[in-house]
């Protein structure tokens, strides 16, 4: 499991494998990070600690431990899982590969661009296809492909065959859908909830 944020706390909590789990900010803060305990917090940062505000600095939170409010605590929790897969996700383009409206040199540079990724992962959902690498997301709608003269299936067998790894979606949809509804149930990010459930970039 890719870790995909950082949870500050002196108490004995347990958390999701997704997160790293610290006892002091002693690390450089690239992922969302939520410091557990509000006197921890006010030690960490003494002057920027609001009792009605639970972030400190971007991408720096806090909340109370379970025994200060547990109520709190967990729904500051939920909502700070939600932030860490946004903040997986936000820097990721998306490209809808038109191939109706597109040139036919635009359509050759895109697919150029899709076989020199090194590592694709694919995903197979009713009529589209996601094909993630290197920070993006090419959607490629197969009923348009239809239209315009192109095999479905052989576009299907080529991504297969130069993918890292191909996934169909209806196969997949149980494992993952807990996943998906953390943001908004954008399928065309799924192959990057594989790359963070499978610990690969």
């Amino acid at each position: 499991m890719k870790k995909i944020g950082n949870i500050i706390t002196n108490t004995k909590t347990e958390y999701p494998e997704y997160f790293n789990v610290y006892n002091t900010l002693d690390f450089s803060v690239n992922t969302p990070t939520l410091i557990v305990g509000y006197s921890l917090a006010k030690k960490l940062f003494p002057n920027d600690v609001k009792a009605l505000s639970n972030k400190i600095k971007d991408n720096i939170y806090w909340t109370f431990t379970s025994s200060e409010n547990r109520s709190k605590f967990e729904t500051d929790l939920e909502l700070f899982t939600n932030k860490c897969f946004e903040f997986q996700i936000k820097n990721v383009n998306y490209i809808f590969v038109d191939v109706i409206q597109y040139s036919k040199k635009k359509l050759f540079k895109i697919a150029k661009k899709i076989f020199d990724l090194e590592e694709k992962t694919s995903i197979i959902s009713k009529n589209m296809i996601y094909i993630y690498g290197e920070n993006m997301v090419f959607g490629v709608d197969l009923n348009m492909c239809n239209f315009v003269g192109l095999d479905k299936n052989k576009i299907i067998d080529k991504v297969k065959s130069f993918s890292s790894n191909t996934l169909d979606f209806e196969e997949i949809i149980i494992e993952y859908e807990p996943l998906l509804e953390r943001i908004n149930n954008r399928v065309r990010f799924l192959p990057i909830l594989y790359s963070i459930k499978n610990g690969t970039s």
